[in-house]
């Protein structure tokens, strides 16, 4: 049995398919949090005595089956092209007048369908009121009001789940509109997967002589709108009517109201907004993350100290002895070194997502970004940005403007993944101590400014960016636990695969520094494999101030995974070495942070950057360009520098 979630943004939707199927989807006040149909699978009482558990599809959240942008059209196909057994279409009672112009959509597919009712608990706060059992007989289907920590609505919706096999009555619409969609059905000529209203809706796109055609010019004659139009206009009045009587919608708070024009519209926002990601980066980089961090990092020093001399008396091989003390526990110390810094960050922004902030910093900071031809759509990306490039990458496709879209891709690698956190936390603190937390909110900001610049500087004549529509979430107390899960959760997964990629880099890293092109032995560091070809890069490095074979080999790990350079640099600087001896001086080292920062994405990054683009020719030139623009900056902030006179 197969069962699709569909509904609204925002709605509650993968919350409940996490209630479902004990998974971890992300979930968030945003559009476009849910790029993919994310799949999962349960197996509930009813089910007990089949052998096959029930697959559940959380769609993407849409307004509309009309495919505007990426996401609706994932959701559409899915539907289309593969039915699911049972619709589950989640609907949030606070504004339910919008979401049922979805599920009067979802009805014409003529597919079993449960409707979901969710948001209830804040309906009633708010002084309204759902009938669910009148819902139920003026709908034709199942409709099931679910209470956060109450299983008993959870059991019902499995239970009509189950009961679910016919498909709903027919939900004919009135007036002009209501004659031609009866009469599109007498054609018996629809498209596989599409719908009335699809018909209407995309009626420029039909030939002249489709069938259809007089169908929706008498309609247009009889109401004098375009048929799309009409259909809108039509099922709003049915939603009207659907709902009298069985609904009474909430009241707005005063209160909520002077905060989102605190927030949001008066002078006061961006200071707000600037004082608040400045407090996240000073908890996060402050003096709590460096002294956690350093606490962590002595663990690997002691463990070694601890091996060390009992690796002798077991007859370890000289080359697994050298290994150990040399790359894997370096490497382990690297990873431990960041993670008070990045736990303390995700954990911040996770809070500020929950309480619904986020979600107004996009409004506010909209007419900023339509300066650079992008929307606060696009800020969504951008901050996923700062957790990894992938996801934001792909969660640009909520983007409508094609235009947009793109640029939105290519900028948002500028804003810095946390797979760079480490080396930003070893050398911002070992060069700067008393100003780690400046030196890594100066690094935010240059990545912010770069993608402002380059926005400014694309081509931006006769492009304006699409409207930006958002529903604003109400504000309220963000849940710690739910939000410690979300970045526990969050951290795992990134800490599981980073331990996989640094074992496998410092690996790589030792072998290429012991052995020579001709697989033997290196007597020295610089005869190595590792040192030739770093060898012959590192010159084009010196105009930036870390012309060093060392350096250079960290760049070249960090293109295959930017949790590699630390390593990296912790193996270079070899047993008992400090990775600040790498570098000639504390500009030096800001000038490798800032390359470190702008220069071409991880390869996992730059594979998803090729497939959003369509073009393996412009993700090249995309690349490239990533490298210029990181050796211009370090070149020049380094020569500044050195003409100022800094150290």
């Amino acid at each position: 049995m197969i069962v699709a979630l569909a509904g609204n943004q925002n709605c509650g939707k993968t919350t409940l398919f996490n209630r479902l199927t004990g998974a971890r989807q992300h979930v968030g006040n945003w559009p476009g949090v849910t790029v993919e149909a994310a799949r999962g699978q349960f197996l509930p009482k009813w089910r007990r005595g089949s052998a096959q558990p029930v697959q559940i599809v959380d769609l993407p959240g849409v307004y509309s089956l009309a495919p505007f942008s990426e996401d609706e059209a994932v959701t559409r196909r899915c539907l289309a092209q593969h039915p699911p057994d049972v619709i589950l279409n989640v609907v949030d009672a606070l504004h339910l007048e919008r979401n049922l112009y979805l599920t009067l959509q979802l009805l014409e597919l003529h597919i079993p369908m449960v409707v979901a009712l969710t948001m209830v608990d804040s309906l009633t706060a708010h002084g309204g009121h759902a009938d669910a059992a009148a819902l139920t007989a003026k709908l034709g289907v199942p409709v099931v009001p679910l209470y956060p920590g109450d299983d008993r609505g959870l059991r019902q919706l499995c239970t009509a789940l189950a009961a679910a096999d016919a498909p709903p009555p027919k939900f004919s619409l009135g007036g002009e509109v209501g004659k031609a969609q009866q009469s599109l059905l007498n054609l018996g000529l629809l498209p596989e997967g599409s719908t009335v209203s699809g018909i209407m809706e995309a009626h420029w796109e039909l030939l002249p002589e489709h069938p259809a055609q007089p169908i929706l010019r008498r309609l247009e004659a009889a109401t004098g709108l375009p048929p799309q139009i009409a259909l809108a206009r039509e099922r709003h009045r049915s939603i009207e009517k659907l709902l009298s009587g069985c609904y009474t919608p909430g009241q707005s708070h005063a209160a909520q109201l002077r905060a989102d024009r605190l927030l949001v519209d008066s002078y006061l926002a961006l200071p707000v907004f600037i004082g608040i990601m400045a407090l996240v980066f000073f908890l996060a980089f402050g003096p709590v993350g460096a002294s956690l961090s350093q606490c962590l990092q002595a663990l690997p020093e002691l463990l070694g100290g601890i091996m060390e001399p009992h690796l002798p008396a077991q007859r370890v091989f000289p080359w697994l002895r050298a290994f150990l003390l040399e790359a894997l526990l370096p490497g382990l110390g690297s990873v431990l070194s960041f993670l008070p810094p990045l736990l303390i960050l995700l954990l911040l922004l996770d809070l500020l997502e929950d309480s619904g902030y986020l979600t107004r910093a996009a409004f506010l900071l909209d007419r900023p970004l339509r300066r650079i031809g992008l929307s606060g759509r696009s800020l969504l990306p951008m901050v996923l940005g700062f957790g990894c490039t992938v996801p934001a990458v792909l969660c640009a496709r909520g983007i409508k403007s094609s235009r947009e879209r793109r640029l939105a891709v290519l900028l948002t690698p500028l804003m810095s993944c946390s797979a760079r956190i480490p080396v930003y936390s070893a050398l911002a603190q070992s060069f700067f101590p008393s100003k780690a937390a400046f030196v890594v909110l100066c690094l935010y900001l240059a990545g912010i400014a770069s993608a402002v610049l380059l926005g400014l500087l694309s081509d931006r004549r006769s492009h304006e960016a699409a409207p930006f529509l958002l529903e604003l979430p109400p504000l309220r107390v963000p849940s710690l636990g739910n939000a410690l899960r979300q970045t526990l959760h969050r951290l795992g997964e990134f800490l599981c695969r980073m331990l996989s990629l640094i074992t496998l880099a410092t690996t790589a890293v030792w072998l290429l520094r012991s052995l020579t092109p001709q697989l033997s032995e290196a007597p020295s560091p610089e005869e190595s494999i590792l040192g030739q070809l770093a060898g012959a890069v590192a010159p084009l490095l010196a105009p930036c101030g870390f012309g060093t074979p060392a350096a250079a080999a960290a760049l070249l790990t960090g293109l295959l995974a930017k949790e590699g350079i630390l390593s990296t640099l912790a193996v270079l600087a070899g047993d008992g070495g400090s990775i600040g001896s790498l570098f000639a001086s504390p500009l030096a080292a800001f000038s490798f942070l800032l390359f470190t920062l702008l220069y071409t994405p991880c390869m996992a990054a730059m594979s998803t950057i090729r497939r959003e683009l369509g073009s393996p020719r412009l993700a090249c030139l995309a690349a490239a360009g990533y490298a210029l623009l990181a050796w211009m900056a370090s070149a020049l902030v380094y020569q500044l520098g050195c003409l100022f006179g800094c150290p």
